[in-house]
């Protein structure tokens, strides 16, 4: 594991499929912390983060996929090589160069072959993935001739050739109209590992998850397993409504 005298980040390869964090700050300046005392566990199954805007979430993915490291506190990760452990997509971004529809998503297969050539492998997944989420028909155009809802679509096939045990998706039906929400909703559920998002539907997150962790104000607010159903009252407690 990485020290200092703040923050630990340990590496458990027993608890390969477990994220865990323990008493956990981050802060962009040291006076206003964008999270405190946060303290939970991410089981296998599909976890979702939901909480008003500038609650902390997509900071806590970034913490959860070993992007950020804590002010202070103890982050439990799988052991590295991360690349091959955790996928991560953040919030939606494009990329500042254009490239084939096709060469985005093969960039999920780098961690397996250091960014050389595809093996015949990687160009399984890869077609396996398009026909999955029906963009065989787009691969060969560029990335950003195509529409912010097809570039979302290339994005998160990127993250599922990645095929790792753990998947981290801020926000992934951005930009999707209703079928291809479907479709990947379909996708997540088939995963069958450990997968954690945030998102703003909420009846996408009563149907889909295994846990759900409210963030409000950069706290843990509640946290819900599969036997405790998210209730309208907590909606509007969480959001001030």
């Amino acid at each position: 594991h990485r020290r200092s005298s703040l923050y630990v980040v340990a590496f458990a390869p027993n608890e390969a499929l477990m994220l865990r964090l323990q008493d956990v700050y981050y802060g962009f300046t040291k006076h206003q912390p964008v999270l405190s005392s946060i303290s939970l566990s991410i089981k296998p199954g599909i976890t979702a983060i939901i909480g008003p805007n500038g609650a902390g979430k997509s900071t806590l993915l970034k913490l959860l996929a070993g992007l950020y490291k804590p002010s202070s506190g103890q982050i439990w990760l799988p052991e590295p090589p991360l690349s091959r452990q955790i996928a991560y997509l953040p919030a939606f971004s494009v990329p500042v160069f254009d490239f084939p529809a096709a060469a985005i998503i093969a960039m999920g297969r780098f961690p397996y072959n250091q960014g050389g050539q595809a093996t015949a492998e990687d160009r399984l997944i890869i077609e396996e993935e398009c026909a999955n989420l029906r963009l065989t028909a787009l691969c060969h155009k560029s990335f950003w001739e195509l529409s912010s809802g097809e570039q979302q679509m290339m994005l998160l096939a990127k993250t599922f050739v990645q095929r790792t045990p753990i998947m981290i998706l801020d926000e992934p039906l951005e930009h999707l109209d209703l079928a291809r929400q479907k479709l990947i909703v379909e996708r997540i559920k088939q995963y069958g590992q450990t997968v954690v998002l945030t998102g703003h539907d909420l009846h996408v997150v009563k149907k889909l998850t295994d846990q759900v962790i409210m963030l409000k104000a950069g706290r843990v607010w509640t946290e819900l397993d599969g036997q405790h159903a998210l209730t309208d009252q907590m909606v509007d407690a969480l959001f001030d409504l």
